[in-house]
């Protein structure tokens, strides 16, 4: 991978979102970057931890979506084509 030209500082406080599970536009306001630059970063992360790790197959996940949560977004108008399950971040490429 190319070397990142963002600042020691700025990678740790984006590294440190990303592990908190924040959301790409909610870090790049934090780390006060923009937010393709923070969707290019947390892709990288997720490529370097998917190469990284021991197996290197398959990523095999279970959703299991709330009742509650299919029944608020029905009511909003969404059909069920609408809904993403949310959760599933890693690309296999």
């Amino acid at each position: 991978m190319r070397k990142s030209r963002l600042s020691w500082a700025t990678q740790s406080v984006l590294i440190g979102l990303f592990i908190e599970g924040t959301s790409i536009r909610r870090a790049a306001e934090a780390a006060q970057v923009n937010k393709n630059t923070a969707n290019t970063f947390f892709n990288r992360l997720r490529q370097l931890i998917y190469l990284k790790s021991p197996d290197v197959g398959f990523i095999e996940a279970e959703i299991n979506l709330d009742g509650e949560f299919l029944q608020a977004a029905l009511a909003r108008g969404k059909t069920e084509k609408d809904i993403r399950p949310f959760g599933l971040v890693f690309n296999a490429r």
